[in-house]
């Protein structure tokens, strides 16, 4: 880009950090002696006569629009010295249409209208609280901050109910002390939201205006005053559990049993200690498997919710895979496959390192420095190996103690600006390897939220044996506008040969420079036949960094909208005319596989959510002429709301490959061998849940993953990239399998506290040979053992202020 523009563009991102912030409605609360009964009747003497906020606007679809009369919304907000309170009357015209589908707690995919209540004591534009009740009465409890992160896995402890009635429905709610932060000071000023979704008319309307252009919602927030003479409270609550397993593979039968704690303290008004003693994750969600045939690892969501609930300053970075804690030991593989059969037997080889225990400290200060801590330790686990003559066993350590750690420093400014520093750092005793990563992150906005520039440089640091040392280096800048219909972003990342976070992190590239163009035009507002859409096009260039070589440009144009009927569409197409170099696939150092130009595109579609039956579904299709390469993708996706109590989802997603190209084997003398393949991949899920009410529910979650490989030629990898023809012939087709079935049962039974019950079926296949049909797949992959699980567990929730005032009213 010439200087002249470069100066052109700073100009506009400077000169706007002079406009000013839009105007904030506000309103005013009282202080109660008597609170209201939680019961969703608004005829308690607390709400008689206190200020109402009203005159709500548009959100969704519109930007802006006055409320209809037949859907307007009343909120009440009074406050006591241990909570604040909440009343709202949601008028509807029509209340038999108030669609109302029971769901489980934190889950807003439901067909029903909610109302939200968002609260930021600190009233600096950077997190919100969210406490949202549906028309069933479910609640929802998330935490977002500024850059869009939401933690949904965060639950607190409140009291809410809800009510039909003749002109629309009332909500009511009880928010302690207990589950907010705010500065310990006399008059308290917070920021103040509220929305509410008719579900009906997809329509979505907040108290509070908000301009959806900047991505920023978390800034435009009203002010609640009158608060006063009100202090934080011990934040001290205890999460006991016990559980019970019984688990049967192979004709064995195992029993286990548990015991441990979660820990919740508030160190002071800003800074929070989580701790998990003696975990159990038992009965985490199944991780979904898939046949890896790529060069790279699977990455795998997070499912344990001590490390999803309250991590979003450790996410920061990239930095922080927390998959990593309690993961396959670092020298499973060297067993499991290392291992000579024809003289050793294994008799003991653990896939997952027990986790001993976790802490997290994590809060911002008045001054808005986001401070985070982490630590977790792992023991040592031994894998066993029995001679076969002997019987003598031999103990291999594949993962000693180690500790991990991760520390955050955050700095918000400017409302909307930001930089971090974050570092994470793996201790394994003994011959294992260490590492420590570092990060300095930047994001600084405008005052109008119109533009930004960020960066980052990250070093890293491993020792992988006693006497070898690999330093790293990874750095971006990027510039980016980011209000208004038409947008641009460029970003340049550069990642050294060396450098390595994959001890805490995730990374699959390096040794690449990365530049990325996108420009895009979007709506905000309904427009002629449809209420948005979107188009973006995107140039996307990657050079391997030493020595400098040419990787790919790829060409992208995507496009999405939505009628005003919410019969949504889209498609995309890429191209990549120069074809690529693949560096990865060949395994090996200074080798790369020439790939020929190829493109691909595919369309989707989504209708009415609102319906009884929708559907969504997928085409896909990619071609290269030079390999005779195609591709195809089908997806296919209805679901079927039965009632308000019973819900059933099918997907289906079906794969086929034609002349794909990917490595095989290297032979001992050196030669890298490419096989040209068929790929057969049937993905099958169904779920299902019924909940009884808002506090009790019964799920059902399938999914069988069948991958099919037929190899048809094979060809040597020559120097220069090209393929060139051999005489290997191994056979390598495989079938992979895998199939689980989760059957469970869950009761609130009391604020926090909850029994679940869990049924697992789950079977992992893998063998020679490919071509079958379904059916007798199915046969032979049920000729292996499954393994079947039914575990209880029990968490009981204990609150420090509810038994410090059990005490005292007995003493009274």
């Amino acid at each position: 880009m010439p200087f002249k523009n470069i100066k052109i563009l700073l100009f506009i991102f400077f000169f706007s950090l002079s406009i000013s912030a839009q105007d904030r409605k506000v309103l005013e609360t009282t202080r109660i002696n008597t609170p209201p009964s939680i019961d969703a009747n608004l005829d308690d003497k607390a709400w008689e006569g206190v200020n109402v906020a009203k005159d709500f606007v548009m959100f969704q679809p519109g930007d802006g629009d006055a409320e209809r009369n037949e859907q307007r919304s009343e909120v009440k907000v009074v406050y006591d010295d241990g909570a604040i309170y909440i009343g709202a009357k949601l008028h509807d015209s029509n209340p038999s249409e108030i669609l109302k589908e029971l769901g489980e707690r934190d889950d807003m995919r439901k067909n029903t209208d909610v109302f939200f209540f968002i609260i930021n004591p600190y009233n600096d534009g950077q997190q919100v609280f969210s406490f949202a009740v549906t028309a069933a009465g479910v609640q929802i409890d998330v935490k977002f901050d500024i850059e869009g992160n939401d933690d949904s896995k965060w639950n607190a402890v409140w009291e809410s109910d809800v009510k039909i009635v003749d002109d629309g429905w009332i909500v009511e709610m009880r928010i302690p002390y207990s589950e907010l932060r705010f500065p310990e000071k006399n008059v308290q000023e917070w920021g103040l939201n509220f929305l509410r979704s008719v579900k009906k008319l997809n329509e979505e309307y907040t108290w509070n205006y908000i301009d959806k252009s900047t991505g920023k919602f978390v800034q435009y927030n009203g002010l609640l005053t009158g608060i006063s003479d009100i202090k934080p409270p011990t934040r001290l609550s205890f999460m006991p559990y016990v559980s019970g397993y019984v688990d049967n593979y192979d004709s064995k039968t195992l029993y286990n049993y548990n015991a441990g704690m979660d820990l919740k303290y508030g160190i002071n008004e800003s800074f929070t200690l989580d701790m998990t003693l003696i975990p159990d994750f038992g009965q985490a969600a199944y991780d979904e498997q898939v046949l890896n045939l790529g060069p790279f690892e699977v990455k795998f969501d997070e499912n344990r919710q001590f490390f999803t609930e309250g991590t979003e300053l450790f996410s920061k970075g990239n930095l922080f895979y927390s998959r990593r804690i309690g993961d396959v030991p670092t020298k499973f593989y060297d067993v499991q496959y290392g291992t000579d059969l024809d003289k050793y037997d294994i008799v003991e080889n653990p896939v997952k390192t027990p986790l001993i225990n976790a802490t997290k400290v994590s809060g911002r200060t008045k001054g808005g420095l986001g401070i985070g801590f982490f630590n977790a330790i792992t023991k040592q686990t031994i894998a066993e190996i029995k001679d076969k003559l002997t019987g003598e066993i031999t103990e291999i350590e594949t993962e000693p103690i180690s500790n991990y750690n991760v520390f955050v420093l955050d700095q918000r400014f400017n409302g909307n600006s930001s930089v971090s520093l974050i570092n994470t750092n793996v201790v394994r005793s003994g011959e294992f390897r260490d590492a420590n990563v570092t990060g300095l992150l930047y994001d600084i906005s405008n005052n109008s939220n119109s533009y930004k520039v960020f960066g980052e440089v990250k070093y890293s640091h491993v020792l992988p044996m006693p006497d070898s040392l690999k330093n790293g280096l990874q750095s971006m800048i990027g510039l980016e506008k980011t209000k208004g219909n038409f947008r641009f972003n460029h970003e340049t990342r550069l990642t050294t040969e060396d450098y390595d976070n994959s001890d805490l992190g995730f990374m699959r590239f390096s040794n690449i420079w990365e530049i990325d163009s996108e420009v895009s035009y979007q709506t905000f507002e309904p427009q002629g036949n449809f209420n948005s859409y979107s188009v973006s096009f995107g140039v996307y260039h990657d050079r391997q960094f030493k020595p400098d070589h040419f990787i790919k440009v790829d060409l992208s144009l995507r496009g999405r909208a939505t009628t005003l009927n919410f019969f949504s569409f889209g498609g995309y197409l890429r191209y990549s005319p120069l074809g690529k170099y693949d560096f990865y696939e060949p395994r090996e150092d200074d080798r790369y596989l020439k790939i020929p130009s190829y493109f691909s595109g595919g369309t989707w579609i989504s209708t009415d959510f609102r319906k009884k039956f929708a559907v969504e579904t997928y085409i896909g299709y990619s071609h290269s002429a030079e390999w005779q390469k195609n591709s195809y993708s089908f997806n296919f996706s209805p679901r079927y709301r039965i009632s308000d109590k019973l819900f059933i989802e099918l997907n289906v997603n079906r794969e086929l490959m034609f002349n794909d190209v990917g490595w095989v084997n290297t032979t001992a003398n050196g030669d890298i061998i490419m096989g040209f393949r068929e790929l057969r991949n049937l993905v099958s899920s169904l779920g299902s849940s019924y909940t009884f009410n808002n506090k009790m529910s019964v799920n059902l979650s399938f999914r069988h993953y069948w991958a099919d490989i037929i190899y048809t030629d094979y060809m040597k990898l020559a120097d220069n990239g090209d393929l060139i023809p051999t005489n290997y012939n191994d056979e390598h087709d495989i079938t992979f399998n895998s199939w689980n079935i989760d059957l469970s049962y869950s009761w609130w039974f009391s604020p926090g506290s909850e029994i679940s019950v869990l049924y697992r079926n789950s079977l992992l296949s893998n063998h020679t040979g490919a071509g079958l049909g379904y059916n007798e797949n199915l046969n032979l992959m049920f000729d292996n053992p499954v393994q079947n699980n039914i575990s209880i567990k029990l968490v009981y929730y204990i609150d420090f202020n509810g038994v410090k005032n059990i005490f005292k009213s007995k003493r009274n």
